[in-house]
């Protein structure tokens, strides 16, 4: 949405203002001027809702389930018990995820 720099931040203690048309999801993320390697630090995403109804869109739910239905397979563990642990959470997401793509609002 916008790009601010880190030492004007400083000199207020908050960062601009950031106006919403309409419903969705936003971070923070700080990113560095290296250019030998790239670095940057992120906020979790936060839901800003206006109106009634919620924006969801179904493309930003579908990565999100493809990414879940990623992880999970690439997750590697040989106890049992832990298996199972990780898979409670990862079926807990898809279901999430499976929801969001199922009730999206905008394409």
């Amino acid at each position: 949405m916008q790009s601010v720099r880190l030492d004007e931040v400083a000199k207020t203690g908050h960062l601009p203002p950031v106006k919403f048309t309409a419903s969705g999801w936003v971070l923070v993320r700080a990113v560095t001027d290296v250019d030998k390697t790239y670095r940057f630090a992120s906020t979790a995403p936060w839901y800003v809702e206006l109106g009634e109804k919620p924006r969801v869109s179904k493309a930003s739910a579908q990565f999100f389930l493809d990414w879940t239905n990623e992880r999970g397979e690439k997750l590697k563990l040989e106890d049992p018990e832990e298996r199972r642990e990780a898979d409670k959470y990862i079926k807990a997401a898809r279901k999430f995820w499976e929801q969001r793509v199922a009730d999206a609002t905008a394409e």
